[in-house]
Order: C-alpha cells, then sequence, then structure tokens
C-alpha cells in the first residue's frame, strides 16, 4: 500500500486520482469514484482510497474539509464557485465511506496496521463531516 498516512490523501492512489479532479467540469469525477465502490461486490483497495479521496471532496464543498487541503482540491472548490453538492452525491458518499469503514480491502489492509485505531477515527471523522 503506497500510503504514509491515515487521511484520505495521504496515499499515491488519492494522489492519482486527483489528476481526474483536475480536468473535471462538474462533480461527475466524484460520482464516478463513489459509484465504483457503491456497485462493486470486491472493495479493493485503490477504488477504496479514491472513494474516500471523492468523499472528502463532498466534504469540502459542503463547507466541512479540513484545513489543509491540496491545491488540486482547491482549484476544484473554486471552479464549483461554492455550489453546494446535490443531497444525492452526499448521501452515495456517506453509504460508500461507511462501506469502506466496514468491511473493505482497505479497512483489513490498515486493521494489520499499527495505525488501525487512527484510520478508523479518520473515517469516522469524516462520516461526521458529511452528515452535518
Amino acid at each position: 500500500m503506497g500510503a504514509w498516512g491515515v487521511l484520505p490523501f495521504e496515499n499515491d492512489n488519492a494522489l492519482d486520482w486527483m489528476w481526474n479532479l483536475e480536468e473535471a467540469v462538474d462533480t461527475s469525477v466524484l460520482t464516478d469514484a463513489l459509484e465504483a465502490v457503491a456497485s462493486s461486490d470486491a472493495l479493493l483497495c485503490g477504488d477504496c482510497e479514491e472513494a474516500v479521496a471523492a468523499a472528502e471532496v463532498v466534504a469540502a464543498l459542503r463547507g466541512k474539509g479540513p484545513g489543509d487541503l491540496t491545491e488540486e482540491v482547491g482549484a476544484f472548490l473554486r471552479a464549483q464557485r461554492k455550489q453546494k453538492p446535490p443531497t444525492k452525491l452526499v448521501q452515495l458518499a456517506i453509504t460508500v465511506v461507511q462501506r469502506i469503514a466496514e468491511a473493505s480491502d482497505l479497512k483489513d489492509r490498515w486493521g494489520r496496521s499499527d495505525r488501525a485505531q487512527a484510520w478508523q477515527e479518520a473515517m469516522q471523522d469524516l462520516l461526521q463531516r458529511l452528515e452535518e
């Protein structure tokens, strides 16, 4: 796993996914990343990391992002002109993050590390910000 931290953008897959975000003109890039997990039976690590990053962007669109967003996310938010995400997208993000936190390859990988509790706390924080 190319991860150096438990936060949504602290892994190689999320950083690679941000190339899609840089080129996006609407929120379909977020929906695509979230739907890849929502519609899959096998919750693979890479897809989950991308979906968690997308969920973090959804939270940021709601004004509930963390204070340390990447330049790419900041540019996307400015391009969206502070439009609030549709309720359906927010609900999709909540459902996907819950699913990843409960049973996924990503959860299993973090569960075998000494940062398992920190990862679970990061997922709960993201869920809380999405649900507010």
